[in-house]
């Protein structure tokens, strides 16, 4: 368990997926704000939840992945949050146009062999 609420804002239109990810975060001491859907103002709306890391999938309805990221970084408010993507999308041009516009990570879901490969992953890049 880590030993002080680390809040996470996990966005995906897939609300299953955002609710296995929520319990298994929270099992390890996260805080979790999920969102399905993005507001117009996403970016106050990120100000007000104040995450200490955003993790979204790369297709959203809104918005896609990458835009959001892009928004995220331009905005004084919210540039210094550390963004992983979490996605079921990820051939190479995407990972890596994530990872120059700012991502910390890019995990495709695939690739992961247990929902809690990805908390012991954010424990591990945190030193939590």
């Amino acid at each position: 368990m880590i030993s002080r609420k680390f809040r996470i804002l996990h966005t995906d239109d897939d609300k299953f997926i955002l609710g296995l990810y929520k319990k298994v975060f929270e099992k390890e001491g996260f805080e979790v704000v999920c969102l399905s859907k993005l507001s117009d103002d996403f970016i106050a709306e990120i100000v007000t939840i104040k995450p200490d890391l955003i993790i979204s999938d790369i297709l959203k309805p809104e918005i896609d992945g990458l835009h959001f990221l892009k928004a995220i970084k331009a905005d004084d408010r919210t540039k210094n949050i550390p963004f992983i993507f979490l996605s079921n999308q990820g051939d190479r041009v995407e990972i890596d146009e994530a990872m120059k516009l700012g991502a910390l990570k890019f995990f495709v879901k695939s690739d992961i062999s247990s929902l809690g490969e990805v908390a012991e992953e954010i424990k591990k890049l945190f030193n939590l």
